[in-house]
């Protein structure tokens, strides 16, 4: 008999390529678990499809691509979203529900607060020079593109898309999830000291988990090998 495999679905944070993200963790994973990245429209491999801007697209166009996954695979499968990620999961469970699909065996949150939270600084609006400054601000940027400003102003139209949308996302309350949920962050993460990540237990009526790594909002870059052995040890 061959290994009973699980697929974990990845779903990026704003601006980011899901296949750039997540597509090397296959290299670090058991092999009872094959990494899935999710990518958005105008982004990474679909780079030459166009940018959305609202939350309901991005989700509509995902729902799409999970169903593609859903439908032709026997294994079960997980979700892992970071950041926007995350929002994008919560409206995907939506959906799941309310076609009566299968849910995921579990629900790997990372990076950010429980959605029913808004934006509170909103940046999307700006010209490109200042929302360029406020997105280095954040950290994240690869220092090979922070010293080639070409390189990132190719990518400010995908970033400031996923702003957009993020900023513009209306919380509409649903089901409560059956899962069992893990939250991730980051203890230098500036969120953690405006918001309560323990509110995530309130989506759910399975076991909530929380974890912290070294690192600000963009641990994910840095621990991931930390995240995998926690996502291996769970699934």
């Amino acid at each position: 008999m061959g290994i009973q495999k699980t697929i974990l679905i990845c779903i990026p944070y704003a601006g980011a390529s899901a296949t750039s993200i997540y597509q090397k963790w296959n290299y670090f994973i058991n092999d009872s678990i094959e990494v899935v990245p999710l990518e958005l429209s105008g982004h990474g491999i679909k780079m030459d499809e166009p940018l959305l801007y609202t939350m309901d697209e991005i989700v509509e166009y995902l729902f799409e691509n999970f169903k593609k996954i859903y439908l032709h695979s026997k294994f079960s499968y997980a979700f892992f979203g970071h950041s926007m990620g995350t929002i994008v999961i919560y409206e995907l469970m939506k959906r799941i529900y309310k076609f009566n699909l299968i849910p995921p065996i579990h629900i790997f949150v990372s990076g950010r607060y429980t959605p029913n939270h808004s934006e509170i600084k909103h940046i999307s609006n700006l010209n490109d020079d200042d929302f360029r400054k406020e997105i280095i601000s954040y950290g994240g940027i690869p220092t090979e593109i922070l010293e080639d400003t070409s390189i990132l102003d190719f990518f400010i139209p995908s970033i400031k898309a996923d702003y957009t949308s993020i900023e513009s996302y209306i919380f509409v309350p649903s089901v409560i999830w059956n899962v069992d949920i893990s939250v991730f962050s980051g203890k230098e993460d500036d969120d953690i000291k405006y918001y309560d990540y323990s509110e995530w237990k309130n989506f759910t009526r399975g076991k909530t988990d929380f974890y912290e790594f070294n690192g600000d909002h963009f641990f994910i870059n840095s621990e991931y090998k930390q995240i995998i052995k926690i996502i291996e040890k769970t699934l």
